[in-house]
Order: structure tokens, then C-alpha cells, then sequence
């Protein structure tokens, strides 16, 4: 069983913000976290997957569609 960060990963979650390589903001089961993309920039009110937890950074990917 995965804990801490590492059950984090692959966690869906909504953007607060626009979130792009350098800052964002989701919501990640019930708590705000900071986030960034490694590529490109995704909308605020999307659906992302949390690829990567990067210190108190959630490192983010836009969901299928």
C-alpha cells in the first residue's frame, strides 16, 4: 500500500487555476495544492492526473477526455 505523497499519484483532480509549467493551483481530495504541467498549459475547472508529487508540488497532466 502506497502512503503519504505516494498515494497521491495518479489521483484525479480539478485546476483552481490555470496551471502551467512554472505555478497552479488544484483541488486534491478535499485540500488545495500547488501544481505545475510539464507541457503545456491547462484551464482552470479541468480534470488533471497527478503524474508526480515534487515537494509540496503536484506535477499534473491534463485527463482524457
Amino acid at each position: 500500500t502506497n502512503t503519504n505523497t505516494d498515494a497521491l499519484i495518479g489521483a484525479s483532480a480539478t485546476t483552481r487555476s490555470i496551471i502551467t509549467r512554472d505555478a497552479g493551483e488544484i483541488n486534491l481530495r478535499g485540500e488545495v495544492w500547488s501544481a505545475r504541467t510539464s507541457e503545456g498549459i491547462i484551464p482552470q475547472g479541468h480534470r488533471v492526473i497527478v503524474s508526480t508529487i515534487d515537494g509540496a508540488t503536484a506535477i499534473v497532466t491534463q485527463e482524457a477526455s
